[in-house]
Protein backbone atom coordinates (compact mmCIF):
# COMPACT_ATOMS: atom_id res chain seq x y z
CA UNK A 1 0.00 0.00 0.00
CA UNK A 2 2.95 2.34 -0.32
CA UNK A 3 1.39 3.80 -3.38
CA UNK A 4 -1.54 4.21 -2.05
CA UNK A 5 0.04 6.33 0.88
CA UNK A 6 2.22 8.17 -1.22
CA UNK A 7 -0.32 9.21 -3.84
CA UNK A 8 -2.09 10.57 -0.48
CA UNK A 9 0.56 12.65 0.61
CA UNK A 10 0.63 14.51 -3.31
CA UNK A 11 -2.67 14.88 -3.35
CA UNK A 12 -3.19 12.46 -6.14
CA UNK A 13 -6.73 11.32 -5.55
CA UNK A 14 -6.99 9.45 -8.47
CA UNK A 15 -3.88 7.84 -8.22
CA UNK A 16 -5.15 6.81 -4.77
CA UNK A 17 -8.12 5.34 -5.79
CA UNK A 18 -6.42 3.56 -8.15
CA UNK A 19 -3.67 2.37 -6.40
CA UNK A 20 -6.60 0.90 -3.61
CA UNK A 21 -9.06 -0.73 -6.64
CA UNK A 22 -6.76 -4.12 -6.30
CA UNK A 23 -7.13 -4.12 -2.48
CA UNK A 24 -10.85 -3.65 -2.82
CA UNK A 25 -10.98 -6.34 -5.78
CA UNK A 26 -9.59 -8.62 -3.51
CA UNK A 27 -12.80 -8.90 -1.35
CA UNK A 28 -12.00 -9.39 2.60
CA UNK A 29 -8.58 -8.81 3.74
CA UNK A 30 -6.44 -10.73 5.36
CA UNK A 31 -4.45 -9.83 8.55
CA UNK A 32 -1.92 -7.46 6.39
CA UNK A 33 -5.17 -5.29 5.24
CA UNK A 34 -7.38 -5.00 8.67
CA UNK A 35 -7.79 -1.58 9.98
CA UNK A 36 -4.89 -0.60 11.94
CA UNK A 37 -2.71 -2.42 10.29
CA UNK A 38 -2.58 -0.55 6.64
CA UNK A 39 -6.03 1.69 6.77
CA UNK A 40 -6.31 1.53 3.19
CA UNK A 41 -10.08 2.60 3.21
CA UNK A 42 -9.22 5.79 5.13
CA UNK A 43 -6.98 7.17 2.61
CA UNK A 44 -9.59 6.13 0.05
CA UNK A 45 -12.65 7.81 1.50
CA UNK A 46 -10.20 11.09 1.75
CA UNK A 47 -9.57 10.76 -2.02
CA UNK A 48 -13.46 10.37 -2.82
CA UNK A 49 -13.79 12.95 -1.03
CA UNK A 50 -11.02 15.37 -2.72
CA UNK A 51 -12.54 14.09 -5.43
CA UNK A 52 -16.04 15.60 -4.31
CA UNK A 53 -17.65 12.50 -4.47
CA UNK A 54 -19.41 12.75 -0.57
CA UNK A 55 -22.01 10.64 -0.91
CA UNK A 56 -19.13 7.51 -1.96
CA UNK A 57 -17.13 8.73 0.44
CA UNK A 58 -19.89 8.43 3.03
CA UNK A 59 -20.53 4.70 2.00
CA UNK A 60 -16.96 4.07 1.80
CA UNK A 61 -16.80 5.19 5.62
CA UNK A 62 -19.61 2.78 6.09
CA UNK A 63 -18.07 0.14 5.03
CA UNK A 64 -14.87 0.91 7.20
CA UNK A 65 -16.63 1.20 10.14
CA UNK A 66 -18.14 -1.87 9.43
CA UNK A 67 -14.85 -3.72 8.86
CA UNK A 68 -13.53 -2.62 12.04
CA UNK A 69 -12.66 -5.53 14.44
CA UNK A 70 -15.21 -5.51 17.87
CA UNK A 71 -13.68 -3.53 20.41
CA UNK A 72 -12.13 -1.47 17.68
CA UNK A 73 -8.55 -0.91 16.89
CA UNK A 74 -6.76 2.40 18.03
CA UNK A 75 -5.72 3.28 15.03
CA UNK A 76 -8.25 2.37 12.62
CA UNK A 77 -10.87 4.08 15.17
CA UNK A 78 -8.63 7.07 14.85
CA UNK A 79 -8.56 7.18 11.24
CA UNK A 80 -12.48 6.92 11.01
CA UNK A 81 -13.17 9.88 12.99
CA UNK A 82 -10.49 11.81 11.13
CA UNK A 83 -12.01 10.95 7.98
CA UNK A 84 -15.34 11.87 9.15
CA UNK A 85 -14.07 15.33 9.88
CA UNK A 86 -12.79 15.76 6.80
CA UNK A 87 -16.39 14.41 5.30
CA UNK A 88 -18.44 17.28 6.83
CA UNK A 89 -16.07 19.97 6.67
CA UNK A 90 -16.31 19.23 3.06
CA UNK A 91 -19.60 19.31 3.39
CA UNK A 92 -19.46 22.99 5.04
CA UNK A 93 -20.57 21.66 8.53
CA UNK A 94 -17.75 23.11 10.75
CA UNK A 95 -19.46 22.24 14.00
CA UNK A 96 -19.71 18.80 12.69
CA UNK A 97 -16.07 18.38 11.50
CA UNK A 98 -15.12 19.78 15.17
CA UNK A 99 -17.01 17.15 17.03
CA UNK A 100 -15.16 14.25 14.49
CA UNK A 101 -11.40 15.75 14.98
CA UNK A 102 -12.51 16.32 19.05
CA UNK A 103 -13.02 12.54 19.20
CA UNK A 104 -10.33 11.52 17.02
CA UNK A 105 -8.10 13.58 19.23
CA UNK A 106 -9.66 12.05 22.03
CA UNK A 107 -8.83 8.78 20.62
CA UNK A 108 -4.87 9.52 20.53
CA UNK A 109 -3.75 8.70 24.20
CA UNK A 110 -5.45 5.33 23.59
CA UNK A 111 -1.74 4.04 21.72
CA UNK A 112 1.14 5.37 20.30
CA UNK A 113 0.35 6.09 16.87
CA UNK A 114 2.47 9.09 15.51
CA UNK A 115 1.46 8.73 12.07
CA UNK A 116 -1.96 8.57 12.61
CA UNK A 117 -1.58 12.13 14.91
CA UNK A 118 0.23 13.95 12.28
CA UNK A 119 -2.61 12.71 9.50
CA UNK A 120 -4.83 14.28 12.29
CA UNK A 121 -2.74 17.15 12.88
CA UNK A 122 -2.63 18.17 8.98
CA UNK A 123 -6.62 17.55 8.61
CA UNK A 124 -7.58 19.39 10.85
CA UNK A 125 -4.88 22.44 10.07
CA UNK A 126 -6.53 22.83 6.86
CA UNK A 127 -9.87 22.87 7.87
CA UNK A 128 -9.20 25.06 10.66
CA UNK A 129 -7.52 27.35 7.72
CA UNK A 130 -10.38 26.80 5.49
CA UNK A 131 -12.86 27.92 8.39
CA UNK A 132 -10.87 30.97 9.17
CA UNK A 133 -9.02 29.94 11.95
CA UNK A 134 -5.62 30.86 10.75
CA UNK A 135 -3.29 30.95 13.89
CA UNK A 136 -4.85 27.35 15.50
CA UNK A 137 -4.44 26.53 12.09
CA UNK A 138 -0.73 27.15 11.57
CA UNK A 139 -0.52 25.44 15.22
CA UNK A 140 -1.91 22.39 14.07
CA UNK A 141 0.12 21.98 10.63
CA UNK A 142 3.36 22.86 12.43
CA UNK A 143 3.21 20.03 14.88
CA UNK A 144 2.20 17.70 12.13
CA UNK A 145 5.68 19.39 9.92
CA UNK A 146 7.37 18.22 13.40
CA UNK A 147 5.86 14.81 13.67
CA UNK A 148 6.49 13.69 9.88
CA UNK A 149 10.13 14.84 9.34
CA UNK A 150 10.74 13.34 12.58
CA UNK A 151 9.52 10.14 11.12
CA UNK A 152 11.20 10.69 7.64
CA UNK A 153 7.52 10.28 6.15
CA UNK A 154 9.72 13.28 3.09
CA UNK A 155 6.27 13.72 1.23
CA UNK A 156 4.23 14.54 4.05
CA UNK A 157 6.77 17.15 5.11
CA UNK A 158 6.14 18.73 1.71
CA UNK A 159 2.39 19.02 2.20
CA UNK A 160 3.04 20.23 5.84
CA UNK A 161 5.13 22.69 4.34
CA UNK A 162 2.81 24.02 1.75
CA UNK A 163 0.26 24.38 3.90
CA UNK A 164 2.42 27.01 6.38
CA UNK A 165 3.11 28.61 2.80
CA UNK A 166 -0.07 29.25 1.85
CA UNK A 167 -0.81 30.95 5.46
CA UNK A 168 2.40 32.64 4.79
CA UNK A 169 4.64 30.45 7.50
CA UNK A 170 7.83 29.25 6.91
CA UNK A 171 8.34 25.81 8.15
CA UNK A 172 10.42 25.11 10.51
CA UNK A 173 13.75 23.14 9.44
CA UNK A 174 15.61 20.48 11.22
CA UNK A 175 18.38 20.49 12.61
CA UNK A 176 20.76 17.63 11.00
CA UNK A 177 22.32 17.32 15.20
CA UNK A 178 19.32 15.50 16.16
CA UNK A 179 20.00 12.70 13.26
CA UNK A 180 22.54 10.92 15.28
CA UNK A 181 24.17 9.87 12.46
CA UNK A 182 21.32 8.23 11.37
CA UNK A 183 19.98 7.93 7.93
CA UNK A 184 16.47 9.38 7.51
CA UNK A 185 14.89 5.73 7.56
CA UNK A 186 16.58 4.46 10.29
CA UNK A 187 16.04 7.70 12.35
CA UNK A 188 12.40 7.11 11.44
CA UNK A 189 12.33 3.53 12.37
CA UNK A 190 14.35 4.80 16.06
CA UNK A 191 11.54 7.11 17.13
CA UNK A 192 8.96 5.06 16.43
CA UNK A 193 10.52 1.99 18.63
CA UNK A 194 11.95 4.53 21.40
CA UNK A 195 7.75 5.57 21.80
CA UNK A 196 7.67 1.65 22.77
CA UNK A 197 6.18 0.59 19.40
CA UNK A 198 6.82 -3.34 18.21
CA UNK A 199 8.63 -3.90 15.19
CA UNK A 200 5.44 -4.66 13.56
CA UNK A 201 3.29 -1.84 14.74
CA UNK A 202 6.57 0.02 13.65
CA UNK A 203 6.44 -1.37 10.36
CA UNK A 204 2.52 -0.75 10.02
CA UNK A 205 2.85 2.97 11.02
CA UNK A 206 6.08 3.51 7.94
CA UNK A 207 3.85 1.11 5.23
CA UNK A 208 7.05 -1.60 5.16
CA UNK A 209 7.94 -4.67 5.83
CA UNK A 210 8.96 -5.55 9.52
CA UNK A 211 11.97 -7.25 8.54
CA UNK A 212 12.52 -3.56 7.08
CA UNK A 213 12.39 -2.45 10.63
CA UNK A 214 14.79 -4.96 12.31
CA UNK A 215 17.03 -4.01 9.67
CA UNK A 216 17.12 -0.59 10.33
CA UNK A 217 17.24 -1.41 13.70
CA UNK A 218 20.08 -3.41 13.63
CA UNK A 219 21.98 -0.31 11.85
CA UNK A 220 20.99 2.01 15.12
CA UNK A 221 21.94 -0.29 17.45
CA UNK A 222 25.44 -0.68 15.96
CA UNK A 223 25.98 3.13 15.02
CA UNK A 224 24.62 4.71 18.39
CA UNK A 225 26.47 1.60 19.91
CA UNK A 226 23.74 0.22 22.11
CA UNK A 227 22.23 -2.89 22.49
CA UNK A 228 19.02 -2.78 23.53
CA UNK A 229 15.20 -0.69 23.01
CA UNK A 230 16.04 1.41 26.48
CA UNK A 231 18.85 2.48 25.47
CA UNK A 232 17.30 3.58 21.94
CA UNK A 233 14.95 5.29 24.04
CA UNK A 234 17.13 7.68 26.37
CA UNK A 235 18.96 8.26 23.16
CA UNK A 236 16.32 9.36 21.15
CA UNK A 237 14.37 10.81 23.38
Amino acid sequence: MAGTSLAFARGDWAGVIDAAEPVRAAGPPSFGGLPGVHNWRAFEADALVGLGRLGDAERALDEFDSAVPHGGLGSAVLALARCRGNLAAAMGDETGAEQAFSQARSITTMAPMPFEVALLNLDEGRHLCAFGHGSAAVARLEEAHKAFSNLGADPFVQACATELAHLHVTAAAQGTAALLGLSRAELAVARLVATGLTNRQAAAELFVSVKTVEYHLRNCYMKLDITSRRALASLIG
